[in-house]
Order: structure tokens, then sequence, then C-alpha cells
């Protein structure tokens, strides 16, 4: 299935409750589209892949898995692709990097999607940055979306893909770099 990846509450339930895996990012997938939600804007998905008989399907639906934290990624040389600020109490997209070759890329997403439907120009620019950001690392360079990490900052809540370039079977397998003591030198 697909489902928006600037959809917060999706993308939570998806990749922290479910445990599906991100490999493919598809650019205005259905066309336009004239609901009130949709209306006016593209319709990006991300491709939602579930190995429901997988050890990281296993560990998610029972909660023996949980998200690293942010500090914990960059502890582990995680580098952000996108930089944002906070603007009369909303997340600014300012720049995105696609450039970063860390095996651990972090792509901030608005933590409240609806609360940028007013904002329509606001809520484009960031469509559009992550467009470019999302085909560049998942499509053209092979990373795998393969958590939604939140911090608790001043100012509000901040989420973030983390993006993995590794092997499938080992995120299938729940063997990550982030859920061990020390680093893998194949991350």
């Amino acid at each position: 299935w697909t489902y928006d990846p600037l959809q917060a509450a999706n993308a939570r339930f998806n990749i922290c409750k479910l445990g599906v895996i991100v490999r493919r990012f598809y650019v205005n997938y259905y066309g336009e589209l004239t609901d009130a939600i949709n209306y006016g804007m593209p319709t990006d998905r991300f491709e939602a892949e579930w190995w429901i008989k997988s050890k990281l399907v296993e560990m998610r639906i029972s909660g023996q898995h949980t998200c690293p934290s942010l500090d914990r990624i960059l502890s582990m040389g995680g580098r952000p692709a996108t930089k944002t600020e906070r603007l009369e109490g909303y997340s600014v997209l300012r720049e995105c990097n696609l450039t970063e070759s860390s095996p651990l890329v972090l792509v901030e997403i608005p933590e409240d999607l609806n609360a940028l439907r007013g904002k329509n120009n606001l809520l484009m620019e960031w469509r559009l940055k992550l467009r470019e950001v999302f085909e560049h690392y998942v499509n053209r360079e092979g990373y795998i979306v393969a958590e939604l990490i939140t911090s608790q900052e001043t100012g509000g809540k901040r989420l973030f893909y983390l993006l993995w370039r590794g092997e499938v079977e080992r995120l299938l397998e729940g063997e990550v770099p982030w859920r061990s003591k020390g680093l893998h030198s194949t991350m």
C-alpha cells in the first residue's frame, strides 16, 4: 500500500507500530485529487512493504523494538539532510542536502501536516523540497526508510525519518547498528 510521507500519524502507525519499511517513493502517485484534504496538492507517496513474517515486524507488533533517540543516531554519525526552523509556530523547511554519504541520513517532516493545510505555500514548499530528498536518497541512492524518530525539543516536537543504506535482510532481522551496543563495520 502507499501512504503520504508527510503525514506523521500514518508514518508512526506504519513504521513504528506495524514495522513496515520503505524502499520506493512515487511522485504524484494518484494525480490530482479534488477532495478537501488533497485539493491542489501533489499526491506524493511512499510504498509500504510489510514483511509480516520478519523479525522486525514481530518485534514492532510485540513492542520489543523501540525507535532510537535522535541523539543516538547523531552520535553514530547520522547526518541530517534537511534544515528547519520555527517561524510563527510552524516548522519551515529551509534547506535540503543531497550530498550526504553517511549510511544514516535523517529527514525531518512536519509534526502536524493538518496544521499546514491553511498555509498552502508552506505546505507546498515542504512537499516539493522533500520530493527531491526522497527521490534522491530512496529512489536513486537505495536508502531504506527504517525508522521514525521523535525528538521533544523547546518549541515543539520534531519528527525524522531515519534512512539507512544497509542490507534489507539485516533490517528485517532487526540487526541494525542502532540496536547494538557497538557499531557494525558493515553499517
